[in-house]
């Protein structure tokens, strides 16, 4: 039985390649996070043996052990700064939606714009 506890993916970038693999010149980079038994690693890395999509992929041990109150902590701080960067995002918009329309109501007056 294969039992993930945590998984976190996110796609890094779509960059092109030092060397063509497989004939491809670019590739997506995917980082997946993810805490199991070895039942699981050798599940998942047989996957992406399978897959015809997957150029390449690395296994890494990050730790021994896994806490799960700790990735919690963690992942409740990555959240705060994803919240306030969506925030300063949201303000960064607003002000360029405002500069725009001003611009825009210039324009027609016949002033240059700022």
């Amino acid at each position: 039985m294969l039992i993930s506890v945590y998984t976190l993916i996110i796609l890094v970038n779509t960059r092109r390649l030092a060397y063509p693999v497989k004939k491809r010149h670019q590739g997506h980079y995917i980082l997946t996070e993810y805490a199991g038994g070895p039942e699981l690693v050798a599940e998942l890395e047989r996957n992406m043996r399978l897959d015809e999509r997957v150029l390449k992929f690395i296994t890494v041990k990050l730790e021994d052990r896994f806490d799960p109150e700790k990735e919690a902590a963690r992942k409740d701080a990555a959240a705060a700064v994803v919240s306030e960067d969506k925030e300063d995002t949201e303000q960064a918009n607003e002000r360029l939606e405002e500069h725009l329309t001003t611009s825009d109501a210039r324009v027609e007056e016949g002033e240059e714009p700022a």
